[in-house]
């Protein structure tokens, strides 16, 4: 595993999250843009593994890595839009595996 650093976050605020401190999901989960790319953060403490699913290129998934014990995986997707349309697919502890949309792809919708 990597340490972790997740590109424009301090290290405190990622602490922060994973504690259940942080207020502000949406700033640490789902699509951030870094440069050209896009970043996607997903927290599955369910998941062994994630692989994100674009849904314009379904039979070319693109593996998250694991950056943290607890759970925390990052997907890069070179020289995308912060709206492209995914989904998440989750590989279970007992090797089961789904497809699920993620809630932080749309951002917050209340404020």
């Amino acid at each position: 595993m990597k340490s972790f650093e997740i590109a424009g976050l301090p290290p405190d605020e990622v602490n922060r999250f994973v504690s259940g401190e942080h207020s502000d999901p949406f700033r640490v989960l789902g699509p951030h843009r870094v440069g050209d790319d896009l970043e996607i953060r997903v927290f599955r403490p369910d998941a062994r593994r994630i692989d994100i699913v674009l849904d314009q290129h379904p039979e070319e998934p693109i593996a998250a890595q694991k950056i943290q014990q607890e759970s925390f995986f990052c997907a890069t997707v070179r020289n995308a839009t912060r709206d492209l349309p995914y989904q998440i697919r989750v590989t279970a502890w007992d090797g089961s595996h789904y497809l699920t949309r993620d809630p932080y792809q749309y951002g917050p919708i209340m404020g």
